[in-house]
């Protein structure tokens, strides 16, 4: 294949969002020279940005070997390229593997189950028997199987191909392999999606009776915020089809005394697929602005410190880390602002009554109003109608005499209604305008509407602003301290407060985490003393200043420059801790699988098992699970979206089913009993086997020799050879079948 082949090859894998095309069908022009890539496009600005398409061009030609730079230049183009019909969830050609008999995925549907023990056992004792079996990790962002194989070399390359490393009997590749010399090897962008393929693509494998394949799990909290162009969503509630914002970047090579620069995007993307996963055991990851909490293993996308080889210096390099991996004083890269909605809300024609009119167009104004009915205000109704729009303001108030002039002029209202504890707008249509906005609710049922989050930024400030006026305050400056501007926004209702910090992420401005108090207030109406919990945070906008710019001064001079950037920053990790168990989804994002979640930005993991299942067609699954119900959970999806996928369930392994004295030979069923084998009885597939919990497993692992062969005759090396043979049955008798 030639260099243009192959350039043609890459920009063919990157979709343009709604456009159902790919980058290559822009092409009008092509210019290859000792590595040198010049490329003129097409430009579509209806359905993305020059800088995205020139983004998305320069990661896919650059992660080509023998690609050393790339040029990319538009012609003007109103039209969107012939377009394609969507492809159906299995593609017309699958990747193809003539020497491999039967390719055998494991899968666990959470993690800490010891689904790679049970993979990397299950392989040698195959090899045990007389099979030729390959292992393959598929894990890109934290590989085990390096590990419990004991191997710290790096394959050998012969005829452009990678040949995989026999140990133990088995034929192994994973890309932990592929990392030597503390320098990560950084899947990017469209390598991103591609990387398992590629990496099982470019393996020499040789003629195999099995190819095992681990499969890594990976999941965020239920109540994590994911940002979408309509605001923040729990993952949750996310849907398929729902448009997530991805990142889209890199930090390019140093050129002469050009210095490297972070060229970046923050791109709409739909979801493919939500993949609930469960119960899991849980941390949380904390920064001074940004927490996330989610299991060990599912990555967060870092800035890596490297040593530069060609200068004394440092370079920096943008890595995907699992979660529990990082460690305080690691580097992340967080959103400091979403992209501007620009066009102001057009109001719907209600007429009005009297001399009240309804202005056509949002301003900041009518947004100032409306965030000041957010924090103080209600609407009343009366007989089925609203009729009045009423603010909980006292005469002699800051704001009372600015926002009845406001209501005045917006609306030109002829009377306002004033007590000495509130004022009013007694108009009808004015207030079925606002309840057709979304203020009709009560204090501890508001939200901010998801409209406001799609309103152009000065809009945003202004609906902050307000807000901040009935229900926050602003703190006063101090020398050497603190900079004028900032707000503290309080609350009893955390939904509301939570949005309100999500729109000022949106808006650009700094923010702190959540935090809560408990208070004791008299309530007016009945004089009764009532305890709550409130929430609160505060916010200005960013510092002009070197921590404001490069993200707590973490990054200086000539580099720091080069990766300041309007939409993302960097951040040092403050605390990681374990909070418990909680339920857990994840997402498959279309394009670059990642996307926003509470400000940071993470990678979908549930891919790696859909993708596997549409380009390489495998012979079936193996679910691992334990006896907890939690665990059985889990798996009982996760063989629910495999079978979806049309793949064939092989059987049920229960792990770390009963711990055996070595003593006196007692079992003692410490995660409970029997619930792999009525799981497998429910889904009527086979229960392959029951491994007890063995300390010579862990050690076995952390050697690097696999308990099958460090301790043959033991229980569990005993229970993973009954395994290996009750799958040869299965695919002899099928052979024999066929």
């Amino acid at each position: 294949m030639t260099l243009q082949q192959e350039i043609h090859r890459a920009l063919s894998n990157v979709e343009i969002p709604r456009a159902h095309a790919s980058l290559s069908e822009l092409i009008e022009e092509m210019t290859v020279k000792d590595g040198r890539v010049s490329l003129r496009m097409r430009l579509l600005p209806a359905y993305a940005s020059k800088s995205q398409l020139r983004a998305w061009a320069e990661e896919a030609v650059r992660s080509i070997p023998g690609v050393t730079t790339v040029e990319v230049s538009f012609v003007q183009s109103q039209a969107a390229p012939p377009r394609r019909q969507p492809q159906a969830v299995h593609p017309t050609k699958q990747l193809e593997f003539p020497q491999i008999k039967t390719i055998i995925t494991v899968f666990s549907g959470k993690g800490g189950v010891g689904k790679s023990t049970v993979s990397v056992n299950l392989a040698v004792a195959l090899a045990q028997q007389g099979a030729r079996v390959g292992l393959f990790d598929a894990d890109v962002h934290g590989p085990n199987i390096p590990n419990l194989l004991g191997l710290n070399e790096q394959p050998r390359v012969q005829d452009s191909k990678l040949l995989p490393i026999p140990k133990h009997g088995i034929y192994a590749m994973s890309i932990g392999l592929l990392v030597g010399g503390g320098d990560p090897l950084i899947w990017r962008g469209p390598m991103i999606s591609k990387a398992i393929n590629e990496l099982l693509e470019m393996t020499a494998w040789p003629d195999l009776d099995y190819l095992i394949i681990d499969l890594p799990p990976g999941c965020l909290t239920a109540d994590t915020l994911i940002f979408t162009p309509g605001g923040p969503v729990p993952i949750s509630e996310i849907r398929e089809g729902d448009l997530v914002y991805s990142f889209v970047g890199h930090i390019t090579q140093r050129q002469g005394k050009v210095p490297r620069r972070l060229e970046a995007s923050l791109v709409e993307r739909p979801v493919v697929a939500v993949i609930p996963q469960g119960k899991a055991a849980v941390y949380e990851l904390k920064t001074s602005t940004r927490s996330i909490k989610g299991t060990a293993d599912h990555p967060v996308l870092v800035l890596k410190r490297l040593r530069d080889a060609r200068s004394r210096g440092y370079r920096y390099a943008l890595e995907w880390a699992k979660l529990g991996t990082l460690q305080p004083g690691d580097i992340l890269l967080m959103v400091k602002k979403l992209p501007d909605g620009k066009k102001p809300l057009e109001l719907p024609p209600l007429q009005a009554a009297g001399q009240a009119r309804i202005p056509r167009y949002s301003s900041e104004d009518f947004m100032r109003l409306l965030g000041y009915l957010l924090g103080d205000g209600f609407i009343r109704k009366a007989k089925g109608r609203y009729w009045g729009v009423w603010f909980s303001e006292p005469e002699g108030s800051s704001y009372r005499v600015r926002y009845e002039r406001l209501l005045q002029q917006l609306f030109r209202l002829s009377h306002i209604y004033r007590h000495s504890e509130k004022f009013a707008a007694l108009s009808a249509p004015l207030a079925e305008l606002c309840a057709h906005l979304g203020f009709h609710k009560h204090a501890l049922e508001k939200r901010v509407p998801s409209w406001v989050f799609t309103m152009p930024h000065s809009q945003q400030l202004a609906f902050l602003e307000g807000y901040c006026d009935a229900d926050g305050h602003h703190r006063a400056p101090k020398h050497g301290l603190r900079r004028p501007g900032w707000m503290v926004f309080e609350s009893p209702n955390r939904l509301l407060i939570s949005d309100v910090r999500a729109l000022c992420i949106y808006a650009g401005l700094k923010v702190g985490n959540l935090i809560s108090r408990t208070r004791t207030l008299r309530v007016p109406s009945t004089q009764q003393l009532l305890t709550r919990t409130f929430w609160g945070f505060e916010a200005n906008a960013a510092a002009k200043t070197k921590t404001g710019l490069y993200g707590a001064g973490i990054i200086r001079g000539a580099t720091g420059q080069g990766l300041r950037h309007e939409y993302v920053g960097f951040e040092r990790v403050k605390q990681i801790r374990f909070v418990g168990w909680e339920e857990v989804y994840d997402l498959h994002v279309e394009g670059e699988h990642n996307f926003v979640a509470s400000g940071l930005i993470v990678h979908n993991t549930g891919d790696a098992q859909l993708g596997l299942a549409q380009d390489v067609k495998l012979s079936g699954a193996i679910a691992v699970t334990t006896p907890q119900e939690v665990a059985l959970a889990d798996v009982r999806r996760g063989i629910g979206a495999f079978e979806k996928l049309g793949v064939k369930i092989i059987g049920i392994v229960e792990n770390m089913a009963y711990y055996l004295c070595p003593k006196c030979g007692h079992r003692e069923y410490i995660f409970g009993q029997g619930g792999g084998e009525a799981e497998a009885q429910r889904q009527k597939i086979p229960l392959l086997g029951q491994v007890p919990l063995d300390p010579k497993l862990r050690a076995g692992g952390d050697a690097g020799v696999p308990i099958v062969i460090a301790e043959p005759s033991s229980p569990a090396a005993q229970e993973f050879h009954k395994i290996a043979k009750a799958v040869q049955a299965r695919f002899n008798s099928s052979n024999a079948g066929a």
